[in-house]
């Protein structure tokens, strides 16, 4: 497919925010040019190589939430989080059927006495806010010393790389065009009435608007320089591992492929969730940030996440030391100081204030309904240029680059690793980029 010379609408990053978007805005009004460029494949980044645990939750700590910003925001912000993953299951369901399997819940266990005292306080202020997450006993392997949970609802497993072809493919059907193998490197002042111009590998295209929505993926350019994208996004380097096909007798004994997601009450703690084939998906462990790390200490960051994922395998059955890991991959995800995401409307100094910049990215690792949320979002002020519904300072609309003191913040404040892990381990939070799940010997895993 050829670049077009021009189109009212150029979105970066054919990913889940790209991707719902695209859908949302061409939905809504097919009469508009929609163009995506993706400088690899769709769902080339974390939206196709996630961990797929869909439930609610977005921002700091309900507890953070009600301290910092009071109970309105922190009320709102929540039930948006459930709204979000209300609206992912509807469009899976229409646009992608089979990419979601609705989950029995998602419980956050506490694995030691602080982290019990912690979910007692957040159950204290979800009740307090009228929220629908209550404390719960747990007889989880991880949760042995405390039986402390907090119980989600909704939630689901999800395929995302699957679930994010199926929006490209319905967006395609509605008339927009997605040209992958197409890396964006400048954005440009335009002309009359084509406020923006946007440089890629393979020519220009002139935009009235343009949203950038390729979180913490590989840019070139002045992307790069986080000129444009992202505000005070930090890039991570997470882990992930995934088992074979477990027996169906022990598949059934470890609640089957709707048992609830568990995830560790540690900043980096285990998480897990059963596929619909009967694999177990484990993510947490040691992670590194990117900036100022080489290739080597992210390559060993990612062996000693692997390795430490699969004691915590270990310690949920005894069966399961038998069972192989199988996948195993590596990748980014973008973390702010504030622990919000930055959804919002960009000023960029060489453009003006006529081109219209919107950016998406910062999830924390929570961003499987958030993502596709903020599509809806931005393709609704996109076209109405309606104010968002929710405070500009914290939801939506993080206009400032403040990139620079957000990275000196983090170098300061790095998280330490989780006890399980042993002291001096190195924290590794991302690596050169997602990778598909790859099959891997067992033998590479030990």
């Amino acid at each position: 497919m050829n670049l077009p010379s021009a189109a009212d609408i150029v979105v970066i990053g054919a990913g889940l925010t790209g991707a719902s978007t695209a859908l949302h805005l061409a939905e809504h009004r097919p009469e508009l040019e929609v163009v995506v460029l993706e400088a690899q494949c769709v769902a080339a980044g974390a939206s196709g190589a996630g961990t797929g645990l869909l439930g609610p939750r977005l921002g700091p700590p309900i507890d953070v939430a009600r301290r910092r910003d009071g109970d309105h925001i922190a009320r709102q912000r929540h039930r948006d989080s459930v709204t979000a993953v209300d609206r992912v299951l509807t469009l899976a369901e229409k646009h992608a059927p089979g990419t979601v399997t609705p989950a029995a819940g998602q419980l956050m266990v506490a694995t030691g006495a602080a982290q019990a005292t912690a979910l007692r306080r957040r159950a204290a202020v979800y009740a307090t806010l009228g929220l629908d997450v209550v404390l719960t006993e747990t007889n989880d392997p991880w949760a042995t010393r405390t039986r402390t949970a907090l119980a989600y609802h909704p939630a689901a497993g999800v395929a995302p790389g699957a679930l994010t072809r199926g929006l490209v493919d319905a967006a395609r059907a509605a008339g927009v065009q997605v040209l992958e193998r197409t890396v964006v490197r400048d954005l440009e002042p335009g002309v009359a009435g084509w406020p923006v111009h946007v440089v890629t590998d393979r020519g220009a295209v002139l935009a009235r608007a343009v949203v950038v929505a390729v979180d913490v993926a590989h840019r070139a350019g002045r992307l790069s320089d986080g000129l444009v994208g992202p505000d005070g996004q930090v890039p991570l380097q997470v882990s992930a591992s995934a088992t074979a096909e477990l027996p169906p007798d022990l598949l059934a004994e470890l609640g089957g492929v709707t048992a609830p997601h568990v995830i560790s009450a540690s900043a980096l703690g285990p998480y897990r969730r059963i596929t619909t084939e009967g694999r177990i998906v484990l993510g947490g462990g040691p992670a590194v940030p990117v900036t100022g790390s080489t290739a080597s200490s992210r390559a060993s960051a990612a062996r000693q996440a692997w390795t430490w994922q699969r004691r915590q395998l270990d310690v949920l059955h005894p069966r399961l030391r038998g069972v192989p890991v199988t996948h195993r991959w590596s990748g980014r995800i973008g973390v702010t100081r504030d622990g919000l995401p930055r959804v919002g409307r960009l000023v960029v100094d060489a453009i003006g204030p006529d081109g219209e910049v919107w950016t998406a990215g910062g999830w924390n690792g929570h961003g499987l309904a958030a993502t596709i949320d903020a599509g809806r979002r931005i393709a609704d002020q996109v076209l109405t240029a309606r104010r968002p519904d929710l405070p500009p300072a914290r939801w939506l609309l993080g206009s400032s680059l403040a990139r620079p003191l957000v990275l000196a913040a983090l170098r300061l404040q790095t998280p330490s690793a989780p006890a399980e892990s042993g002291r001096g381990s190195p924290i590794v939070l991302d690596v050169t980029r997602i990778r598909p799940p790859v099959p891997i010997r067992e033998e590479t895993t030990r």
